[in-house]
């Protein structure tokens, strides 16, 4: 076993059940990574710029991400938080495409991320060995694109308290850690960063946190979330429909 495959299984633990790297194979995920480097960002590294020509993905092995875009609007300065991807996941996918362009701007969060950086030339050359890497980015690309157009639904259909709750449960069990006994969000997000992913305003996501925490469901502090009751969030998730995001074994 050489030092990159060492590198690269330190990290398998931090992987949650259906992030990309956790569904691959594990053969698939040692030659993927093997043509790559490992690198280590620091927080506020820029990984990929949106509009920039995409020429490779990202294999984020440990640490968390903000994806952002440029605001449409020219009075807003601030860039506008679509997602918060974490350890196992994949990054970039989306521009494979000739010609593809980065959609959103990528950013290191509150902690150093080991990244490996895979060109497209690399990534054919391994799925030709490999296919099933070809399914799991399919599907990668699938899933996000379905999440992002149901919290758009959502605006329009679903209650503020709940949609909060649902994003709350989408990001618990994607982003804490497998190894945490209880489920624990600390991935550095503002209660501003909440609302920009739900569509709603910084003042409103605090008065519904405040209520769940009164309830004793949670506690959000300093920009983390401790979930004590999440059966109890789920059910304010689920509320007014029957789908559910996949949920994980209560300790």
């Amino acid at each position: 076993m050489n030092d990159q495959e060492i590198g690269w299984r330190r990290y398998m633990n931090k992987w949650p059940p259906g992030m990309f790297l956790s569904e691959l194979p594990t053969n698939a995920v040692e030659a993927l990574l093997a043509s790559g480097e490992e690198r280590q960002y620091r927080p506020g590294e820029i990984l990929m710029r949106q509009n920039d020509p995409g020429n490779s993905v990202a294999a984020l092995l440990d640490g968390v991400v903000r994806v952002s875009t440029a605001p449409e609007s020219a009075k807003k300065k601030e860039p506008l938080l679509q997602d918060v991807r974490g350890s196992g996941d994949i990054l970039g996918e989306g521009a494979l495409a000739p010609a593809g362009r980065r959609s959103a701007t990528v950013v290191v969060a509150h902690r150093p991320a080991s990244v490996v950086r895979v060109t497209y030339g690399q990534l054919k050359k391994v799925a030709i060995e490999h296919p099933d890497l070809y399914w799991q980015i399919t599907t990668a690309i699938a899933d996000k694109l379905a999440a992002q157009m149901r919290r758009r639904s959502e605006i329009w259909s679903a209650e503020t308290e709940v949609r909060l709750a649902r994003i709350l449960v989408e990001l618990v069990e994607r982003l804490s850690d497998p190894s945490d006994p209880g489920y624990v969000l600390d991935v550095g997000l503002t209660q501003a960063d909440l609302g920009s992913l739900i569509g709603i305003g910084r003042n409103l996501v605090n008065q519904h946190l405040g209520e769940l925490q009164e309830q004793g469901i949670l506690e959000h502090h300093r920009m983390k979330t401790t979930v004590f009751d999440m059966l109890a969030l789920r059910r304010i998730a689920r509320s007014g429909t029957e789908t559910s995001a996949p949920a994980r074994a209560q300790p």
